[in-house]
């Protein structure tokens, strides 16, 4: 049995040796050789001899004190450190193996000689490792329980052979990191399997003090959706991975990369900042399932999610969580431009400590604004033992993703009148626009005219009553009282252009999003453009709308939505940038 302090008992074996007591691996030795050794044959003075050297060898008897009285036990053997035994864990048998003395019964008649055969009770027992090639204590290790290091919980050998010399070294670490006895990174937004350290980049020096360049933060054009959605189908070349399981949802009916690409445009940021701020804060676009848990969709960048409380249920959501998200930054962008600090405290050129206990000084913006979303600089930048976390955790992302994404900064600086449509299709339609005084955009201070956004009853209304200059008309409709474009809308109904959304001509609906058939009705009668008799679409056999859909398209105003395939989508909303384009080729 095993003593007070777990360590193994010196097995008391009749006449031991005054110096020499069986160990756990001297037994084990003993019954490698036994085994391996034969029973030497009646009579040889060979074998007695060999049956000396192996009674001496298994400290079964010690030929210097032959003849000595041994009734008295030799006292025990000094123990062994305790540190250099583990504890066995509970429920194990701690036995050591027995090493038992058989005799061979000879034919009848002859006389009977003790056999050097040995039998071996093979029983579990312990791997043991003598220092210096102990393992790392479990402090080094973490915490967690499984990614603590000690030999109770990690291996138990029922070993058919002991394992001897330098195999008994190797065995148990290559058992360890098989049975995953290792620690694992912790889940604090460190590099991980879902978050792959990418190699070494052309970034230079990670400088705390600015992570990223205040032009590389701000260039909203960066990228295209298409190119967005492309790198989350492979966000990580060197891996053979599906992708991210955000390429395989819609929001909306759009795509992660249309949405990530639109809110990008729409807070003046560089989407490959969006996608960077999105992967520290969730591991989204590291995840390759088939689709992305709700749970880390619900809280993508942590936005009205405290740490101690519930998220609150308006930001639940990724699109929700993406528009928060993008807002959020804009205002510390904005408290920054204005020249105050942002809400926690950060600015342009003034000292302050994180949370780990670094004073950082913000060179620019986005690393003031980057400082207050997350207060840390990450203990890796500093040489700790810890994988990398908070902004030096971005850089290393931000890194990985500009090197697959081909980005090495800004392009030429767009001269458009709004930033967000310097590489739109529809920039010459909307620049018109704005020229002829008939829009301001959707942000005048921020100049953006918002180009993917749906355009309403009611903004049509206004854009062809300014377009056309139509005079004012008598109240018309009973839904528009207190909308912004009433006098618009009655002066395009009595213009003759428009007898409202409902039957008996009473309701126009001015906050429904307009359709493209509903587009080519208003504009067939503002503009009064003649009838045609050519059916140039394959989709609008059952439209209201046909009549005016061909005199559209008679007219040059429109191609369709798909010009291969004969489609002009008559039910599909209108953005915009295409609203921009029908009212500009209408006009010329």
């Amino acid at each position: 049995m095993v003593d007070e302090d777990h360590e193994w008992p010196s097995r008391q074996i009749e006449n031991p040796p005054l110096e020499y007591t069986l160990t756990p691996r001297k037994r084990g030795e003993a019954a490698r050789v036994a085994r391996r050794r034969q029973a030497p044959r009646r009579g040889s003075h060979r074998g007695a001899a060999a049956a000396r050297r192996s009674r001496w060898w298994r400290g079964l008897e010690d030929e210097r004190h032959r003849g000595e009285d041994t009734t008295t036990p030799s006292p025990p053997p000094p123990s062994r450190p305790r540190h250099s035994r583990p504890k066995p864990a509970r429920g194990m048998n701690t036995q050591a193996p027995r090493v038992v003395r058989q005799t061979r019964k000879d034919a009848p008649g002859t006389r009977r000689r003790p056999s050097l055969k040995w039998r071996v009770d093979r029983r579990p027992t312990w791997i043991h490792i003598d220092p210096p090639y102990r393992l790392p204590e479990p402090s080094s290790f973490g915490s967690n329980r499984r990614s603590t290091w000690w030999p109770g919980h990690c291996y138990r050998a029922g070993m058919h052979r002991r394992i001897l010399g330098f195999a008994s070294l190797i065995a148990p670490l290559a058992f360890l990191l098989g049975a995953g006895c290792i620690a694992e990174p912790g889940d604090e937004g460190a590099l991980d399997d879902e978050n792959p350290m990418m190699e070494d980049f052309a970034l230079g020096d990670f400088d705390r003090h600015a992570i990223i360049p205040d032009a590389e933060m701000l260039d909203p054009q960066a990228f295209t959706a298409a190119e967005v959605d492309a790198f989350l189908k492979k966000p990580y070349p060197h891996l053979h991975s599906s992708g991210s399981c955000l390429s395989r949802m819609t929001f909306g009916g759009k795509t992660a990369g249309t949405v990530i690409a639109e809110t990008s445009v729409k807070y003046g940021l560089n989407p490959l900042f969006v996608l960077t701020h999105l992967q520290k804060e969730s591991s989204l676009i590291g995840n390759t399932s088939a689709t992305c848990p709700k749970s880390r969709l619900d809280k993508a960048f942590g936005c009205g999610c405290p740490d101690n409380a519930p998220c609150n249920p308006a930001y639940v959501g990724f699109d929700k969580q993406l528009d928060c998200a993008g807002k959020l930054t804009r205002g510390y962008l904005d408290d920054l431009a204005a020249g105050s600090t942002t809400i926690a405290g950060w600015k342009v050129g003034a000292g302050k400590k994180t949370l780990d206990g670094y004073t950082i000084t913000p060179k620019g913006k986005a690393a003031a604004v980057l400082y207050t979303y997350t207060p840390w600089v990450g203990d890796k930048a500093s040489g700790g033992n810890n994988p990398p976390f908070g902004n030096y955790l971005f850089w290393k992302v931000w890194g990985g993703y500009a090197k697959t994404l081909g980005y090495d900064g800004p392009g030429p600086v767009c001269d458009a009148v709004f930033v967000d449509v310097c590489g739109s299709t529809h920039r010459t339609a909307i620049e018109w626009l704005a020229e002829a005084g008939l829009t301001k955009g959707c942000d005048a201070t921020k100049k953006l005219f918002c180009p993917d956004a749906n355009v309403t009853r009611g903004q049509m209304a206004d854009f062809l009553a300014r377009a056309l200059q139509l005079p004012p008309g008598p109240d018309k409709f009973t839904d528009d009282d207190g909308s912004i474009f009433e006098a618009s809308i009655n002066a395009v109904a009595a213009a003759g252009i428009t007898s409202g959304c409902s039957a008996d001509g009473t309701r126009f609906c001015p906050s429904d999003d307009i359709t493209r058939g509903q587009m080519a009705a208003f504009l067939t009668k503002a503009f009064a453009l003649p009838a045609s008799s050519v059916d140039a679409f394959v989709d609008d056999e059952t439209s209201q709308f046909e009549g005016a859909i061909n005199a559209l398209a008679a007219a040059g105003i429109t191609s369709g939505c798909d010009v291969a395939k004969q489609l002009y989508c008559p039910d599909a909303k209108v953005t915009r940038a295409q609203m921009a384009t029908f009212l500009y080729r209408s006009m010329q």
